[in-house]
């Protein structure tokens, strides 16, 4: 596949006053990130917060976007598929090799405690809150984008800066889930820019939304069976 980051002839919001990215835009996308954590902390049920969770973020990327969501959200593409496969095949291979390195080397995590007690609920909550998800991923990509522009006219500088940025930002918001740091940053940052990836070549958060969402189901799928069988998910530790 030839895997170039341009397609389909768009282009990313707001770096080039495609809107302008007004600075109380900026406040407002920040603050709807703080309060849609807090909320997801605050709230005892669970699939109510992460429903919260996404809507907070759905509303202040709309406002940012003058309403017009059209600008992030767009319509699937025959192509999108190859990007998916490739996308969700480079996070796995990743995330393994990352994941087996740190470990042989004696950087070892705590395993994400979602994934002690899967449910259906746990899937229902996942797939509403990666909507969530996918807008923090890609707020600051496109904030760093915008910033890197201004002073430099370089636009695919911005491209890399903002995807070394957004996947480090979102490894370190992993820190709690695996209390370690450089596995964090390193495992989930490094394999979640296939994620970020597949918005910069489709320029459309429902097809990384596909992607992160078939990532997550499919491991806590297996999860799930494993339970069913008493059998132990230290083989998906890695993940």
């Amino acid at each position: 596949m030839n895997f170039k980051l341009d397609k389909y002839g768009r282009d990313f919001p707001f770096y080039n006053n495609n809107p302008k990215l007004r600075a109380r835009d900026v406040i407002i996308l920040i603050l709807g990130i703080i309060v849609s954590f807090l909320v997801l902390a605050i709230v005892p049920i669970r699939v109510l917060g992460s429903t919260l969770f996404s809507i907070i973020n759905v509303i202040t990327l709309a406002y940012a976007c003058r309403w017009d969501l059209s600008l992030f959200f767009k319509k699937f593409h025959e192509d999108d598929i190859g990007i998916i496969i490739f996308c969700v095949i480079g996070y796995y291979l990743t995330s393994f090799i990352v994941g087996f390195t740190l470990l042989s080397n004696g950087v070892s995590h705590t395993q994400n405690p979602v994934m002690y007690n899967v449910t259906y609920v746990t899937l229902v909550m996942t797939v509403i809150q990666i909507v969530g998800e996918e807008i923090i991923r890609l707020v600051p990509f496109i904030l760093v984008l915008a910033l890197v522009y201004r002073f430099s006219k370089n636009r695919m500088l911005g491209i890399i800066i903002g995807l070394i940025v957004s996947s480090g930002l979102f490894g370190l918001i992993h820190v709690g889930a695996y209390s370690n740091l450089l596995f964090s940053v390193l495992n989930v940052g490094l394999s979640s820019m296939f994620v970020t990836l597949a918005y910069i070549r489709t320029k459309n958060i429902w097809v990384s939304y596909t992607v992160h969402a078939i990532i997550d189901l499919v491991i806590l799928s297996l999860v799930m069976i494993l339970q069913e069988l008493n059998i132990p998910i230290s083989l998906l530790f890695l993940f």
